[in-house]
């Protein structure tokens, strides 16, 4: 059985290309889907690992940039950059992204035997309390082929699979918590 996601930290490996141009904030880009459809996301944050939104729709034709960072959000998350260095995935253009309809998750971690929740950036935590343990995730990457087969399911191309609703935006948001 393989896994489906790696937790932060933990070992998983992904090729780099170093003369790839650097990702950004705002970088929306394009998941082509059969019948020349396309899909869309936006990096929220960059870095080793992705914080990503997809867009609901599928679209026979591109539409202007800045309207794709206003479509209805489906999944959220963190994913590797992998699909975008070799261009199976493009970045087509920047826009802002809308970070009032974007979900910051917090999230369990395990320090010394104590259970823990911290914030989305790690910048604070606090024990956990009664219900959150069962309620949150760890911190996870998972494949941008994840997101794309999430997204073919949500549209009936591809076999649904329980594990794409933790990609969600519903249940990030519900895990979004004060720390």
């Amino acid at each position: 059985m393989t896994s489906k996601s790696t937790p932060i930290g933990k070992s998983a490996s992904a090729s780099r290309k170093t003369s790839a141009p650097a990702l950004r904030i705002g970088d929306v880009f394009a998941i082509p889907f059969p019948g020349g459809r396309e899909g869309y996301g936006q990096i929220v944050l960059p870095g080793d690992a992705l914080y990503v939104v997809v867009f609901e729709p599928l679209l026979a034709s591109r539409p202007e940039i800045a309207s794709i960072g206003r479509m209805p959000i489906l999944l959220v998350g963190w994913t590797l950059d992998s699909l975008l260095h070799t261009n199976k995935w493009t970045v087509i253009g920047n826009t802002v992204p809308e970070i009032g309809r974007i979900p910051f998750p917090a999230y369990r971690v395990l320090v010394s035997g104590e259970q823990r929740v911290h914030s989305f950036d790690g910048s604070k935590w606090r024990r956990a309390r009664p219900g959150e343990i069962d309620l949150l995730d760890e911190k996870t990457i998972r494949s941008p082929v994840r997101y794309q087969n999430a997204l073919m399911a949500h549209h009936a191309l591809a076999m649904d699979d329980e594990d794409y609703r933790k990609l969600e935006r519903p249940y990030v948001a519900a895990r979004v918590l004060d720390i």
